[in-house]
């Protein structure tokens, strides 16, 4: 459903093989941090996490969204992502079905389905990601706005209609070290008053 935890303590997530959240997890302002491993989170209609907060580490994390983003980091949050997975389904991930329908018609089912955003980065927050994946998003890969950073160091970003946008303020720093921006991502950058490139 559309369920959301909302997280004031630290807290160590580690998930056995197949464990699977679904739901949102807000990390509260007020919370130190802490860490998530091998776990696959799976948005309730709105985000997967969103980081208000606090200094926290992500391994091997596959946040799967089909509404507003994967991972939204706002305020003074501090995100580490190494190995994860973020944005919406890609078709191996989901189980299509055709359908006759009573009326003769054929019905396609399980089509797989888009997140807006795999990384949403604004006010002050920083994420840095390693060797992750962003992908089959709607909007852009990763929105960096505000004061906010983004270090994006080994990733990968496809099938998404632009790698990058920049909201409002434009971020204070995008950087980029061996990633691939694979063809199925449209566009760079989604807006025309994108940054220099240098």
């Amino acid at each position: 459903g559309s369920s959301m935890l909302r997280v004031r303590a630290p807290v160590r997530l580690c998930g056995e093989p197949g464990a699977t959240v679904r739901g949102t997890l807000v990390l509260e302002a007020g919370c130190v941090g802490g860490s998530m491993r091998d776990l696959r989170l799976e948005d309730g209609g709105d985000c997967c996490v969103r980081c208000e907060g606090g200094a926290w580490e992500m391994k091997r994390v596959r946040l799967r969204c089909c509404h507003g983003a994967a991972l939204a980091a706002s305020r003074a949050a501090s995100v580490s992502l190494t190995d994860c997975v973020l944005g919406g389904e890609a078709e191996s991930e989901t189980k299509q079905v055709v359908m006759l329908s009573a009326y003769g018609s054929v019905q396609q089912t399980g089509l797989s389905k888009r997140a807006c955003y795999a990384l949403v980065t604004r006010d002050d927050a920083v994420v840095a990601a390693t060797r992750c994946e962003l992908r089959d998003c709607s909007e852009a890969a990763l929105l960096v706005a505000h004061r906010a950073r983004a270090r994006l160091h080994g990733c990968r970003v496809s099938a998404c209609t632009a790698a990058f946008i920049a909201g409002h303020g434009r971020g204070r720093a995008l950087e980029l070290r061996g990633c691939v921006i694979a063809r199925s991502a449209r566009r760079l950058w989604a807006d025309a008053d994108r940054p220099h490139t240098v």
